[in-house]
């Protein structure tokens, strides 16, 4: 998939298809054979070079490939057991091995831990990750990014290229009774707790919140899987090892390490639906450890106004914990006793001034009645025995259900008094008005959350409820639009539930009123009805929305309503009485659930057994209503008298007898519309012969679903199919309004609506399914418990996924086969979406588009309809155009893969009209757009080999015959035969279009898209077309240029001609012993089983060979005796053009070019060549056409935004590849002539010719390349004489495009000249534009060019302290290429032998920079100059290398430590300073491995009493940044630091005694943040302060000493301590907190600085914790609490 042919687009891939495909790896490895490690090994090893983009690919590839499961069958059992000779240690020391060398980010590191997470999670406990756990800590808590920088200076160092997911998974899964991996958590938890405070966010918060959620679900899975997955879905792979499951101490241990950082989360506005996740999977786990800090925060939260977000945060978390607080098993117990408590509490959440806050208490009370039967239990204390006090307790309660109930009916009423729609704009009519998304959000919540408690209650409460209802109702008008819903969508939950109560109450009342009314109101006016019609209506469709059963006797009454309702003219009345009409219908004909009340399916004895209980698929006892006769008689009578009316009234029309409104025609339409939907699930399909529009030799049958029980219920209108005597009415209507109406947009529109009903209403519409599935899947992702499966929902949600698969069914039953009566409505359609009025065309569109997307391959409907719309004829109007073009965009007509649709489509929009309107001109612009992004079609099917074949007869049931293979064999061969011919007649076509003069250039540049869509890799390009864009090289449009490069560097690459590689014998691939192939046992083999217990895997750096330079690739080294400087060493075979190979192991292939003479010859004659090239060898053979393109090459395309051109390089680069030297002598003309011109287009173009061809010479013969490089040496000399700092970066582009991937000696031109005294002090900005180009020449040729390297470092040193800065830096990049080689492999050494050794020029410098040292003898001004600018120079190395380079910081880069840490604060020079704080944050942020810790912490040592308190600062900076960067490292007990620690915390407390304010107040904040993340672990907090105190005392300000300012000092100090054990807890009070304030309080009355620091540092603490301050004073005694309000609050000037 990466190949150059699909790199140029000439072999493209559908969308998705590489994802689908490794998803085919993934489920495939497991089934690898045996033989299949070794033979991965050996394809993707010889990419193993950490010096090229390639390794990443080639691990990458590893991680997908490479298997990790690996077992034996035991033959006395028959079952699959772990083998004890697992392959993958084949590998695995290998990869550690790498990844240790490379210890800095390398950009591979992220697909190893992914395979390396893989390989902890198949093979638990099998593994030894003692030695890698701090390490693997270390990498982890650098990939968060936290901001723990020296200076604040976020330097830009690698991505971390960790995800999460990996890092979540490795850690879970290396969790076992052995391992240490729980404590390595805790500490890098305790270390990142506080950024998860809402306080503390930033952009590393994202990965932060990632990571704690993907942990914990990682987990939640593992825990799933050891404790409750279902028997049934264990698959064939063996188990785990008990040993290594997790224990109920590791969960607890894990639970309350995550806690600090999700209860932070949860208080946070921007990760509370995180929080909740998590928390939702957690509570599930141990409920007793997560829940009662959620409740304390919710009461909390309750006794504060002033913060609302607190209460919705706590609200939400309450919501996500609801199944395990309601039913937390054995864990937490008290847990269902706080239910009731939660509900009452919440109410005053339902607030009309605060709809948010008031949402999110419905949706609490919504999940907790859907768990909670609320029912009095109080009965039951004195009748059930063995009651526990939590049991009796609930019982006790929930007494107070009712009390609950009716409370929340009264706030539901407050909130409906307050929802009324106030007319505010006199212009605004009453009927445009729209409910906000404020009030529609309200009427859903109110709702759905009376529906939940309403359904929950039992009979006692309903009844209540209904009466309370009906109090509030009777006699009450409420305004129809917001609160009139709100009220009747109440009144239809208490109808639903008990029907026979409410509907005698409600509907006769309702029917009696609004006949009166109706009496009293003139239905002719189009006048508003007034709120108590309208009103009434409401109640009335919202009664009807229940089980057709109940409904039959009030049939009549409804009926009567509507004879009324249907005749008022008042727009919103009508389209009331039609809601109430499509709801009765409805209601009388579709199946629906008849009960979903109970909580379980059968109720035990004791109703509080059933909170929260999960419920069972298989006895759910459902209960279904299914209309009978009864329903289905008043159903035809009500259709037959309203269906009726419209379709006469409609025939009538039609037929000119009548005329009527544009109005009534609507009304008419609508009132079909409606009947449709209501009595769609009894409007049978019709039945006509299907016609197909794909031959295909297997039968197509649609799916139809069996959905209810056999019924014959059919409403026929006149004794003729409903549907299709719908259609036959609407075409007649059609040609009508055309005729006559063609303005009347809202019936053409109804029009449409109808169609599409008659096609796809079959009981209910895929948009309402899609809506009711979003809902069910949120409601679902509420109620579910991940810990305990799929299995454990409770009822609601069983019967509400039942009920969605049978509208699932429902909807698919609505794909038929295509017949007679859809083509008419496509027709129609089509005639409709090419209309003249845009609102017609839109709805035409997607009514169209739908309808297309459900009837396979029936695009060829409307072809004969639509192509022709396309035609530039006079008979078609702008407007059917322009429809034909959506039609053709919206339905992708343009990319199917039909080459006889194309041929016809294609053309005719290249001819098609053309229009300046800019509607018309977007839609062109899109067409091509869309065919960019063509795939490539199918000419030729693959032949299908027999081994396939036989396969498929294997797992086919009834396999076809020889003679129907042979025959579909033969079939397919043809179609590819014909798919060809059209292809070529395509092509032709459009190329006949674009040699007509008269095309316009908008419609000639789409025809030249299309003619680049035809491009592939599997057919030659016609020669007619090749003439064409060759010609257009030099075309007036510069897009059209550019699309003419590509083309011809495309058919250059499809008539290259291979050239041939040959074994030699240097090259020896290693010997693997590689098992037969074909074992059919999945990654083992069948062995006897029963073998000893295996040992855990040691993880040991275990290379095959030394990697970089040895004896078997020395050849490869650029040397002086490997150039080849005449034509037989030239010609050779010793050359290798790609750089990774020979780095490590050689591979199995060919790598080395023939010599010249067995390669395909270049000096041809033009018939020798394919007639492709002969076109292009003719273009070029003339000079006009050359200099025409080299003028149009150097021209400026857009100021400061041109750049290196890869597509114009790639194409010249073709030529000269296919052509040799054929065009040479003009081309190198205008190259000596551009390279001498200034101007920025002429040195690009110089520089793009140049590359080209440079790379094109590769397979020159010698005889060639020498007077080449003659003329082409002395261009790059002027070149680099010439350039500017706009085209620096062009030329850097251009000579490490030639020196890529190309063998160094054959490339020894290039290499010498780049190295021609790099600096020659011809003004800074030339010597460093020479430096960048040679950076660009090396560094590409990474470990083969030591001796060049050698001799660049010699020419360098005397430079080092170059005047200039700008090339200073350049210096710092290029020493960085230099030393990049210099990696040790452990086990192997150094894999650079040749190239120069970094120790060894660090000591041979470091003498130039003593005289900076602070205890050196102060220097010469010259001298010291010149050291500043050395030290410049090596801090950009040491910034430069750190950034890129891949091993970690050596030893010997300390020395320069004492020097940047006395300078950066250099005030004579900041451009010094800066660099040196740069270097600084770079050092102090790279990962150290262990031996480096000791090295850097001594020179710390040394210079934290320097003699400037600015570097004794700067070291505390530094040392504070090293700390939290290396943290896991220092602070892990498996590495036993606990010296180094010591040393640390000593150093620090000793710098608290400096003499210098700063320093003291620095060491403080370092202290602060040792204590914040328990680098000081808590048992050393009360030495220390006890130490500071007893200072304190000896220190005492009361006795007088001879050295005051001393004293001072030292008490200073100790207060700073002290202060900093307050400051280090921002977000919570320690126990020794409340007395150290208080203790401080009383040396407010010291000299200062001391009362200074303390009243800074009770600010401090007063701003943390003001947020959380009713939790945190818990922590103080009332007399702490006195003193410390003394201390916060300021005295009253007037007291």
């Amino acid at each position: 998939m990466s190949s150059h042919f699909a790199s140029m687009n000439m072999k493209i891939y559908p969308q998705d298809f590489e994802k689908s495909l490794k998803l085919l790896i993934k489920l495939c490895r497991y089934y690898f054979p045996k033989s299949a490690t070794q033979e991965i090994l050996s394809e993707f090893r010889p990419y193993f070079c950490p010096h090229d983009g390639i390794m990443a690919k080639a691990v990458a590839y590893c991680a997908l490939f490479l298997p990790t499961i690996f077992v034996t069958k035991n033959s006395s059992t028959g079952k699959w057991e772990r083998s004890t000779s697992p392959l993958y240690t084949a590998w695995l020391g290998e990869m550690v091995g790498f990844w240790h060398s490379c210890y800095n980010t390398p950009f591979w590191e992220g697909s190893l831990l992914s395979l390396l997470a893989r390989l902890a999670e198949d093979n638990m406990g099998q593994m030894d990750w003692e030695p890698e756990t701090p390490i693997m800590f270390q990498r982890f808590m650098s990939s968060l990014g936290l901001p723990v920088y020296y200076k604040k200076l976020g330097v830009g160092l690698k991505m971390a290229v960790l995800s999460t997911s990996s890092i979540s998974r490795w850690i879970v899964n290396t969790i076992t009774s052995s391992s240490n991996t729980l404590q390595h958590l805790e500490v890098m938890m305790n270390a990142v707790n506080s950024y998860y405070h809402s306080t503390s966010e930033g952009r590393y918060s994202e990965k932060l919140v990632d990571f704690i959620t993907k942990l914990s679900s990682s987990f939640c899975s593992r825990l799933h899987k050891e404790r409750y997955e279902s028997p049934k879905k264990r698959s064939w792979l063996p188990e785990n090892p008990a040993e290594h499951l997790l224990t109920d101490s590791q969960v607890i241990q894990f639970c309350h390490m995550v806690r600090p950082a999700i209860l932070n989360m949860a208080m946070s506005k921007r990760y509370i639906e995180h929080a909740r996740n998590v928390l939702q999977v957690l509570a599930s786990i141990r409920p007793d450890i997560f829940i009662p800090p959620l409740i304390s925060k919710l009461s909390s939260s309750l006794e504060t106004l002033t913060e609302p977000h607190k209460f919705t945060a706590a609200v939400k978390c309450i919501c996500s914990i609801s199944r395990s607080l309601v039913k937390p098993g054995p864990l937490y117990p008290e847990g269902p006793s706080h239910v009731i408590n939660i509900l009452f509490s919440v109410l005053p959440g339902i607030d009309c001034n605060d709809i948010k806050k008031t949402m999110i208490v419905f949706q609490l009370i919504s999940i907790y009645a859907r768990l909670v039967p609320l029912s009095d239990l109080s009965s039951f204390i004195s009748v059930q025995p063995n009651l526990t006090q939590v049991e009796k307790k609930i019982c006790q309660q929930s007494a107070k259900f009712e009390s609950f109930v009716l409370e929340f009916m009264e706030r539901c009423f407050s909130l409906i008094e307050n929802s009324t729609l106030e007319h505010i704009r006199q212009e605004q009519a009453a009927s445009d008005t729209q409910m906000s998304n404020e009030e529609s959000s309200i009427n859903m919540g109110i709702v759905s959350c009376f529906d939940s408690v309403l359904h929950q209650a039992d009979e006692k409460i309903q009844i209540s409820a209904i009466n309370k209802l009906e109090s509030y109702l009777k006699g009450r008008i409420l305004e129809p639009k917001i609160a009139g819903k709100i009220a009747s969508g109440m009144i239809r939950t208490c109808a639903k539930i008990s029907p026979q109560k409410v509907l005698p109450i409600f509907l006769p009342h309702v029917c009696s009123v609004l006949k009166i009314c109706f009496s009293d109101t003139d239905l002719t006016s189009d006048q508003s009805l007034g709120d108590e019609i309208m009103f009434n209506m409401v109640l009335l469709s919202d009664l009807l929305c229940l089980p057709g059963c109940h409904l039959v006797p009030y049939v009549p009454l409804v009926e009567e309503v509507l004879q009324s309702a249907l005749s008022v003219q008042n727009k919103e009345g009508h389209m009331l009485a039609l809601t109430i009409l499509r709801h009765a219908l409805h209601s009388l004909s579709h199946p629906c659930l008849a009960e979903r009340s109970k909580i379980v399916s059968t109720p035990s004895s004791f109703p509080l057994s059933d909170w929260g209980m999960p419920s069972d698929l298989t006895s759910l006892d459902m209960k279904w209503y299914i209309p009978g006769q009864p329903e289905f008689e008043q159903l035809v009578r009500l259709a037959d008298i309203f269906l009726g009316g419209q379709v006469i009234k409609l025939e009538q029309f039609i037929e000119g007898q009548i005329n009527i409104g544009k109005d009534e025609v609507y009304r008419c339409l609508k009132t079909v519309s409606s009947i449709i939907i209501g009595c769609s699930s009894v409007l049978s399909p019709w039945t006509e012969d299907p016609i197909y529009h794909n031959t295909t030799q297997v039968e197509y049958v649609p799916r139809k679903h069996v959905t209810t029980v056999a019924q014959s219920w059919d409403y026929q209108y006149r004794g003729n199919n409903t549907r299709r005597g719908l259609v036959e009415l609407m075409g007649k209507l059609v040609d009508k309004m055309f005729k006559d109406r063609e303005d009347d947009t809202k019936s053409l529109n109804a029009i449409i609506i109808i169609l599409k009903l008659v096609m796809f209403q079959h009981s209910i519409s895929d948009e309402s399914f899609e809506k009711h599935s979003k809902n069910f899947h949120q409601s679902k992702s509420k109620l579910e418990v991940k810990l305990f499966g799929s299995k454990k929902h409770i009822r609601a949600i069983l019967l509400d996924r039942i009920l969605l698969q049978h509208e699932k069914r429902l909807v698919e039953n609505t794909h038929l086969s295509f017949t007679a009566t859809h083509q008419v409505i496509f027709s129609l359609l089509v005639t409709l979406a090419t209309s003249h009025y845009s609102k017609v065309r839109i709805q035409g569109q997607t009514v169209l588009t739908k309808a297309l997307k459900s009837f396979p391959y029936s695009y060829h409907a409307i072809l004969s309809q639509v192509i022709p719309y396309l035609s530039s004829s006079t008979t078609v109007s702008h407007e059917q155009f322009k429809g034909a073009l959506y039609i053709i965009l919206q339905n992708q007509l343009l990319v199917k893969h039909n080459w006889s649709l194309q041929v016809s489509l294609w053309p005719a929009l290249v001819t098609a009209q053309h229009s300046e309107k800019p509607s018309i001109t977007a839609l062109v612009k899109s067409i091509t757009g869309y065919i960019h992004s063509v795939d490539n079609w199918t000419i030729h099917w693959p032949a299908i080999p027999s081994t396939v074949i036989s396969l498929g007869t294997v797992l086919c049931k009834s396999p076809p015959g020889e003679e129907t293979i042979a025959t579909s064999m033969a079939t397919l061969d043809k179609r590819g035969q014909e798919n060809m011919v059209l292809y070529t007649r395509l092509v032709e076509s459009l190329c006949e279009q674009v040699e007509k003069a008269d095309l316009h250039w908008r419609h000639y540049n789409t025809s030249l898209t299309m003619l680049c869509a035809m491009l592939r890799h599997d057919v030659q390009f016609p020669v007619r077309a090749t003439t064409i864009f060759t010609n257009n090289l030099t075309h007036e449009n510069i897009l059209v240029r550019k699309a003419s490069l590509h083309v011809i560097d495309c058919v250059l690459k499809q008539t290259k001609r291979p050239h041939p590689k040959i074994k030699i014998p240097e090259i020896q691939p290693l010997p693997a012993k590689v098992h037969a192939n074909g074992d059919h046992v999945p990654n083992g083999n069948s062995g006897d089983g029963g073998e000893g217990k295996p040992l855990p895997v040691q993880l040991v750096s275990d290379l095959l060979v030394q990697p970089g330079e040895r004896s078997d690739n020395k050849w490869l080294q650029y040397s002086t005796a490997n150039r080849p400087m005449d034509e037989q060493s030239y010609d050779q075979p010793k050359f290798i053009h790609k750089t990774h190979f020979g780095f490590y192991v050689w591979p199995e292939e060919e790598l080395v070019y023939a010599p010249s003479s067995d390669q395909p010859k270049l000096d041809r004659e033009e018939e020798e060549m394919p007639e492709a090239e002969q076109v292009i060898f003719r273009f070029f053979n003339k000079e006009d056409n050359v200099n025409k393109l080299v003028e149009f090459l150097s021209l400026e395309n857009k100021k400061g935004h041109d750049h290196f051109d890869a597509e114009r390089f790639g194409m010249f680069k073709a030529l000269f590849r296919n052509f040799g030297d054929s065009f040479l002598p003009s081309i190198r003309a205008h190259i000596e002539k551009l390279v001498c011109d200034h101007r920025e287009s002429h040195q690009r173009a110089a520089s793009e010719l140049l590359a080209a061809i440079i790379r094109g010479s590769k397979h020159w013969p010698y005889s060639k390349v020498e007077p080449l490089w003659g003329w082409v040496v002395p261009a790059i000399r002027q070149a680099l004489t010439k350039v500017s700092p706009e085209t620096q970066r062009d030329w850097g582009t251009c000579f490490a495009t030639s020196s890529d991937s190309r063998d160094p000696n054959r490339l020894h031109w290039l290499m010498e000249v780049a190295m021609e005294e790099p600096i020659r002090s011809q003004g800074s900005f030339i010597d460093a534009s020479r430096l960048y180009m040679l950076q660009g020449v090396v560094a590409q040729q990474r470990w083969r060019v030591g001796e060049l390297l050698h001799r660049l470092l010699t020419f360098l040193k005397p430079f080092l302290n170059h005047p200039y800065h700008n090339v200073r830096s350049r210096l710092g990049a290029v020493l960085t290429n230099i030393f990049a080689l210099d990696i040790v492999f452990e086990g192997k050494g150094n894999a650079s032998q040749t190239s120069p050794d970094e120790k060894e020029f660090v000591e041979e410098i470091f003498p130039g920079l003593v005289c900076l040292l602070e205890d050196s003898p102060t220097p010469a001004t010259e001298d010291r100059d010149s050291a500043l600018r050395l030290l410049q120079t090596l801090s950009k190395w040491v910034s430069s290398s750190i950034a890129s380079n891949l091993g970690p910081v050596k030893p010997h880069m300390f020395k320069f430590l004492p020097l940047m840490l006395g300078y950066e604060w250099y005030d004579s020079d900041p451009q010094i300073a800066r660099d040196c704080q740069t270097s600084l944050s770079c050092l102090s942020r790279t990962l150290c491995n262990t031996t480096l810790l000791l090295p850097m912490m001594e020179v710390v040592k040394s210079t934290v009493n320097a003699l400037s308190w600015k570097t004794r600062v700067s070291t505390l900076d530094f040392l504070q940044a090293v700390i939290f960067n290396n943290f896991m490292l220092l602070c892990s007990n498996q590495l036993d630091h606990e010296t180094l620690r010591q040393e640390i915390a000593q150093l620090v407390l000793n710098s608290l005694n400096d003499d210098q304010i700063e320093v003291r107040v620095k060491a403080a904040q370092v202290l602060g943040g040792l204590v914040h993340c328990q680098f000081l672990s808590p048992p050393q907090y009360p030495g220390i302060i006890s130490e500071f105190q007893s200072t304190l005392a000896q220190h005492s300000s009361k006795k007088t000493s001879a050295n005051t300012r001393q004293q001072l000092t030292v008490r200073h100090g100790a207060v700073l301590g002290l202060c900093a054990f307050v400051t280090a807890f921002p977000h919570t009070v320690p126990d020794f907190v409340p007395p150290l304030l208080v203790y401080l309080g009383d040396l407010l009355h010291d000299k200062q600085p001391i009362p200074a620091t303390i009243k800074k540092s009770l600010q401090s603490f007063k701003r943390t914790h003001q947020d959380n301050w009713s939790e945190h004073k818990e922590a103080f005694t009332e007399d702490q609490l006195i003193d410390l309000t003394n201390l916060l609050v300021s005295p009253s000037y007037y007291a």
